[in-house]
């Protein structure tokens, strides 16, 4: 889209304080109070969950196991705010823009911008950061790469999300999601390791000038306090994406590349992780599709992009 429709969102949507709540499976409940609020109801019956969302949310996890206790066979809003955990994870969610129209350097799938969902560490992990990690410059630390759409006025962005945005046709395309701050930081560590295998009382400034914690105190953030993040950052930022298109954007088409035809649209050099591009969508219900989404073959720099590709798919998600 357009840099200055991207501008408008972050003018209109950016200045809000944003937190997002995050347990394995709160798409779902998510997807749940979203299908109630888009047909003003206010309890729906158990037996119906299915058909209200157009697919088999009663099988996932956290709707099975909270089936149990409604025996009076319907649920409502409130009692869908109940299943959260006591265990969460709270995420401050920014907005900023990406691409000037250079394909070749943004990876966009047009000569366009995108919208930018920033999802940050809380303030808690940001503090555990600095005092376990020590980094050199509190504001641009040894995890941060600044060429990327991260945070850079005091928030620390564990991931994030691009996104095109057609609102005459109700259609986001995600472009991709990715996360600098852990690989960064699990390379880092892997470095450290192999090389106090030689030198056991190795610092990790002497891998990484801008780390100036001890061995000891880098170990415990790494293996406790990152730890946690690790397995279900990629299902954390998708879930926040999801819920701000639905919820504040209002769009209901949601797009997302598969990989093989995400790699030859977008011109991307290397291969993302192939996770991020198969088991990701589909365990949020995208299926795949080989209708493409309007407002790129209404773009004729696409339109030829997709044409050299022939057999282009794409996973989509619905209401």
């Amino acid at each position: 889209m357009k840099l200055e429709l991207v501008n408008e969102i972050i003018e209109c949507l950016g200045g809000e304080r944003r937190l997002f709540c995050f347990y394995p499976g709160c798409h779902w409940v998510n997807t749940l109070v979203n299908a109630m609020q888009q047909r003003a109801l206010s309890t729906v019956k158990c037996g119906e969950l299915n058909t209200l969302c157009g697919t088999n949310v009663r099988d996932k996890p956290v709707i099975k196991n909270a089936l149990k206790y409604f025996a009076d066979g319907k649920l409502s809003i409130t009692d869908l705010a109940c299943l959260t955990p006591a265990e969460t994870q709270m995420f401050n969610l920014s907005l900023a823009a990406w691409g000037d129209g250079a394909r070749g350097w943004d990876q966009t799938s047009r000569n366009q911008s995108n919208l930018v969902l920033q999802v940050n560490f809380a303030t808690s992990h940001v503090k555990k950061y600095e005092a376990l990690v020590k980094p050199d410059d509190l504001e641009h630390g040894p995890f941060e790469s600044w060429c990327h759409p991260v945070h850079q006025e005091g928030r620390k962005t564990m991931a994030w999300a691009r996104m095109d945005i057609d609102f005459a046709t109700n259609t986001v395309l995600i472009e991709e999601i990715q996360n600098d701050w852990l690989r960064k930081a699990q390379q880092a560590w892997r470095k450290i390791e192999k090389r106090r295998q030689k030198n056991p009382t190795l610092k990790p400034a002497t891998v990484n000038s801008e780390i100036g914690a001890s061995y000891e105190a880098f170990s415990k953030y790494i293996n406790q306090e990152l730890a946690v993040y690790e397995k279900h950052w990629a299902e954390a930022t998708m879930a926040a994406t999801i819920h701000f298109i639905r919820s504040e954007l209002g769009i209901s088409n949601i797009y997302y590349h598969t990989f093989e035809t995400g790699i030859k649209l977008k011109q991307v050099s290397g291969k993302p992780p192939l996770s991020l591009y198969t088991k990701l969508p589909k365990s949020f219900g995208f299926k795949v599709t080989q209708k493409a989404p309007e407002f790129l073959l209404r773009d004729k720099v696409s339109r030829r992009y997709l044409k050299a590709i022939g057999r282009a798919e794409w996973f989509y998600l619905g209401e």
